[in-house]
This record gives structure tokens, C-alpha cells and sequence, in this order.
């Protein structure tokens, strides 16, 4: 144990809170080693990226950046560093999330195609009513549709778990979007 701890004298431990904004982007990718992605609609064509968390070294915070008018978000810490990203994204913007262990929960005002994968943990989505071309693998664990796929509708959601649950759903959203932490 002494060994061990003496190996990490060296290293920094951090995290806490930090947040990003990007003009429209093209799409946002967001992954995370240990911990939770949370996604809601933005009010406007801003997309607002918070983190939470820590870890050791270069993964107590997440390396945040636009990349040809995309916006990527890289959190996988490993088993040293952990937390939570939370976004919110601008109507329509394509999304493509993964998480190592923990999970990822999405709740949209407007349409938008998602790629979500977590090894084990959970996918949580809630989507307005529309037509949606859904493709789901699941290595253990289940699978509750709240909604029927449509193949070659403009929507493209794509789920992947390795071990844990999928529960997609659809809702009528309320009149205000809906909103991170206030």
C-alpha cells in the first residue's frame, strides 16, 4: 500500500466545477470513464457544457474543445477520475455519447439523431413525439421501448449496452425547455 501511495506523491489531485459555451455547433460528442452524461435542451443555439468532478493528474478535468465547428467533450479519466457532464443542446444538434461505467440520460424538447453507448450502467431517453429510426444492442441486461422504430426516418437513434438497461420513451415536452441546474 505504501508502495502504491508513494507512486501517486507525484501526481496532482484536483477537479471541481468548470463550464463551456460554443456558438451552434455541428454536433457534440461527450464521453466519460466513470460517472453520468446528462443532456437537455438549450434555449437557444448555445451549447453549454458543465463538469463535475476530480480525479488525479491530467484526469481531474475533462479536455473541453471545438473541433471543425463540432464540440467534443473527453472526460475518459479512466479509473482515476470521474464525474458528471452535463449538457445542454441546441435544437436538432446531433449527439454521440459514451460512458465507461455510470450513465446517460437524455431529455429533448426537439428532435435530434443519438448515438449512446455505456459498457455498464444505464441509457435514459426521452424524446418528443416524431418518427424515429431506432437500432439498439444490448449485450445483458433489458430493453423498454416506449416507442416503435421506424426504419429510414430522419431520426437516427443508436443505443449500445454492454451490461445494464435501455429505456427510451417518448413525451409531450412542456412549454418551457427544460433546464440544468438553476
Amino acid at each position: 500500500m505504501l508502495l502504491m501511495l508513494s507512486g501517486l506523491m507525484g501526481c496532482v489531485v484536483g477537479g471541481g466545477e468548470s463550464a463551456w459555451s460554443f456558438d451552434a455547433p455541428g454536433s457534440i460528442t461527450a464521453t466519460v470513464a466513470n460517472g453520468e452524461i446528462s443532456v437537455r435542451s438549450a434555449e437557444d443555439a448555445t451549447a453549454v457544457i458543465s463538469w463535475e468532478g476530480g480525479g488525479f493528474g491530467k484526469n481531474a478535468w475533462p479536455d473541453v474543445r471545438e473541433r471543425g465547428g463540432d464540440v467534443v467533450a473527453d472526460a475518459d479519466g479512466g479509473l482515476l477520475g470521474g464525474g458528471e457532464l452535463d449538457i445542454l443542446s441546441p435544437a436538432g444538434t446531433p449527439l454521440i455519447l459514451t460512458v465507461e461505467r455510470g450513465s446517460v440520460e437524455v431529455t429533448l424538447d426537439q428532435p435530434a439523431s443519438i448515438d449512446a453507448c455505456v459498457a455498464a450502467g444505464d441509457i435514459t431517453l426521452r424524446l418528443p413525439e416524431g418518427s424515429y429510426d431506432i437500432d439498439e444492442r444490448i449485450g445483458a441486461g433489458s430493453i423498454s421501448e416506449g416507442i416503435l422504430s421506424e426504419p429510414g426516418a430522419e431520426w437516427q437513434i443508436n443505443v449500445c449496452m454492454g451490461a445494464g438497461s435501455i429505456d427510451i420513451e417518448t413525451y409531450v415536452p412542456e412549454e418551457e425547455p427544460t433546464q440544468l441546474k438553476e
